[in-house]
């Protein structure tokens, strides 16, 4: 996998668990503030942690997520697979996608190619 795609994977991975965070925090009438109390973080970090799939330098490490996970009442495996069953879904759907894309427009260019006259072309053998 190139370092591109990791990269990809890595941020787009990170901003679904971020999302997660702010819409389990919402879902418990929680603050950054309140959320940062619990788990020993200042409002300011937690804000990073939500916007963390904007920011290609911050990770969140497995404990903060677990911590975090437990503050909000999130099972961490479970909240983990969620994550990544929907990014393996998501891209199994933008394959698929493509896929269809690619094979349309494959078809489009062979029935353009049939439509356009033979070349005219004379070819002198030399010998």
């Amino acid at each position: 996998m190139s370092a591109s795609t990791q990269e990809y994977l890595s941020s787009h991975l990170r901003a679904r668990v971020a999302a997660l965070i702010v819409e389990a925090r919402r879902v418990r009438n929680m603050t950054q503030h309140q959320l940062g109390d619990k788990i020993g973080a200042a409002q300011g970090v937690v804000s990073r942690y939500e916007r963390m799939g904007h920011l290609n330098s911050f990770n969140m490490t497995l404990d903060v997520f677990k911590k975090v996970c437990e503050a909000l009442r999130l099972d961490p495996v479970a909240t983990m697979q969620s994550v990544a069953m929907a990014e393996f879904t998501g891209a199994s759907i933008a394959y698929g996608m493509e896929k269809d894309r690619t094979d349309r427009l494959t078809t489009e260019i062979a029935a353009l190619k049939r439509k356009l006259p033979a070349p005219k072309v004379k070819l002198k053998l030399v010998g």
